[in-house]
């Protein structure tokens, strides 16, 4: 985190940039490792009108099981279905995509030079 906030000359939010841009390089390493256990967990709001059903692997049976992800598990299913689902239209939020599409591409790149 210190050299991208070097890199971005202090700013804390390019300097997360940076790091997501970076970050698939080292993910890649990892990318043969199968992650075939997990959990699945729920969460309804009261009166029923929201309920979320989430998936999350992992990739031992021990850790699927320990109480930590379990809780992991839990809070996710809460936290989307806390959400504002308008952040996933596409027309309201363009310049939040542009920049995801940005970082995505810096990431390919970033990939097919270390190959």
């Amino acid at each position: 985190m210190q050299e991208a906030l070097v890199e971005a000359e202090g700013n804390q939010e390019q300097a997360i940039e940076i790091l997501r841009k970076h970050g698939l390089a080292s993910a890649r390493k990892k990318e043969g490792r199968i992650a075939a256990e997990g959990a699945v967990g729920s969460y309804i709001h009261m009166g029923g009108k929201v309920g979320v059903l989430v998936e999350v692997n992992c990739e031992t049976d021990f850790v699927a099981r320990g109480e930590e992800f379990q809780q992991l598990v839990k809070d996710i299913a809460m936290h989307i279905a806390s959400g504002d689902l308008a952040t996933f239209r596409r027309k309201s939020h363009r310049e939040a995509i542009d920049k995801e599409r940005e970082i995505a591409s810096a990431q390919a790149r970033n990939d097919s030079e270390e190959r």
